[in-house]
């Protein structure tokens, strides 16, 4: 990989592990390693993203309960340039005071698009989208286990006896794939990446169950990273 695909793959895997940081409403493990995600350089990353989703109005009150109670959490935390963490917090802070509209609606009904591809998303009533707002943010927590997990960092053994036998059944992770290839398709130009979400859909691709799915939507997929030159 040059080093401007390398750029691509950390940057957005330190934008996913945020999201999954943010729209995880339960186990708040950010605190286990809180030199890392209170971290000053880090808590900007945090930033950027408060301030894109709040001005577009997509936090519903529940996101941003968890990212006010990290705040708490990251103010508490007194190691480093105390001062300037407080700063910036307080600068957070405020970004999602300032969300003045609710799109969240708006953000659900477009995740479920670009994971699904059913275009009756797009035209669906705002009550159904609610319905699957839950569902959605597992996604997005999930999101970023995958590409953590599709790592070189944990072995073929780990994964093959741990996590492919995790993904290797859910309907859910074609949609987790469907988002990463929309976002960052740099993703699969790690060749570890890349041919770890080939074995899983390989596996899948071999059992009765996936094939009375829709059969043109996961060939798609299959298509879509296949094509993806290493």
């Amino acid at each position: 990989m040059n080093e401007f695909v390398k750029d691509q793959i950390e940057r957005y895997y330190n934008y996913k592990w945020w999201l999954h940081i943010i729209f995880d409403t339960d186990s708040k493990n950010y605190l286990r390693t809180p030199h890392i995600t209170f971290n000053i350089e880090v808590l900007k990353n945090l930033k950027t993203i408060v301030e894109t989703y709040a001005k577009n109005g997509y936090f519903r009150q529940r996101i941003k309960n968890n990212i006010y109670t990290l705040l708490m959490h990251a103010r508490d935390y007194k190691e480093g340039d105390y001062k300037a963490r407080v700063d910036l917090i307080n600068e957070i802070t405020t970004l999602l005071n300032r969300q003045s509209k609710d799109n969240f609606i708006d953000f659900y009904r477009q995740q479920l698009y670009t994971r699904t591809k059913d275009i009756n998303f797009l035209f669906n009533k705002d009550e159904i989208i609610a319905l699957n707002i839950e569902a959605v943010e597992q996604l997005i927590y999930d999101d970023f286990i995958i590409i953590s997990t599709h790592q070189e960092e944990i072995s073929e053994k780990v994964f093959e006896e741990e996590y492919l036998v995790q993904f290797k059944n859910q309907e859910e992770y074609y949609e987790n794939i469907a988002i990463l290839l929309e976002e960052c398709p740099y993703l699969f130009k790690d060749e570890t990446f890349y041919n770890r979400v080939m074995k899983v859909l390989n596996e899948n691709s071999k059992k009765e169950h996936f094939e009375k799915l829709n059969n043109k939507y996961l060939k798609k997929i299959n298509r879509q990273v296949k094509k993806i030159k290493l």
